[in-house]
């Protein structure tokens, strides 16, 4: 995907978006010139430490090139937690697919086919049992990393509650249940995600979670 610009566009002061959407509508990939949400959560835990933050723009001056490597979304970060397969979305199937790229108010749109490997004799229509299994594991596992992060809120605004708490008699009780809360809390938690895996090296000898 090339875009050209005279100028380069400066982030603080032209927001540049550019989404990848399926014939459908449905929005597969979107990049930006902006760092923000989670750009820097999937910088900080990928295997190596890699720093780059996912999904921002480097636009300059004159003719910009951008690969798209045909995958979804990555899926949710969750902060302090090492991901061994690797956060990124899964391949999508050939077909037709348009980008949409907004600058500012100003809206440019363009169709492209993204074309099967022609060494593989199959029709499309093949893929789309294998498709439809993938979008379905996709959306499980974004869901529960979702719940993961929901829950560590809760956790932390609990936590904050008792910190700033009066000692007292009268919310012992009080006390002594938000403790409890964050005592199961953790339980699920460390159910679900192992975060004592911080490098490759660490799998083999530290147990994963689902």
């Amino acid at each position: 995907i090339y875009i050209y610009f005279k100028d380069a566009p400066k982030p603080e002061k032209t927001l540049v978006n550019l989404e990848i959407l399926d014939a459908t509508g449905t929005l597969v990939r979107q990049y930006t010139n902006r760092e923000g949400g989670d750009a820097m959560c999937y910088a900080d835990n990928q295997p190596g430490g890699e720093k780059e933050p996912y999904g921002v723009l480097k636009l300059e001056a004159g003719m910009n090139r951008l690969v798209w490597d045909h995958r979804r979304e990555n899926i949710v970060c969750i902060p302090d937690f090492l991901l061994s397969a690797g956060w990124q979305g899964y391949r999508v199937a050939p077909g037709r697919y348009t980008v949409r790229l907004t600058v500012d108010d100003d809206i440019s749109i363009q169709s492209f086919d993204v074309l099967d490997d022609p060494r593989l004799e199959r029709p499309v229509s093949n893929l789309r049992p294998q498709q439809s299994r993938l979008a379905s594991l996709y959306d499980r596992i974004n869901e529960n990393h979702r719940e993961v992060r929901n829950i560590r809120s809760l956790r932390a605004q609990a936590q904050d509650r008792l910190r700033i708490a009066p000692n007292h008699a009268e919310i012992d009780s009080i006390r002594e249940a938000v403790e409890s809360l964050t005592a199961q809390l953790d339980e699920w938690l460390d159910s679900i995600i192992q975060t004592r895996i911080k490098t490759p090296q660490d799998q083999g000898g530290i147990p994963g979670r689902v």
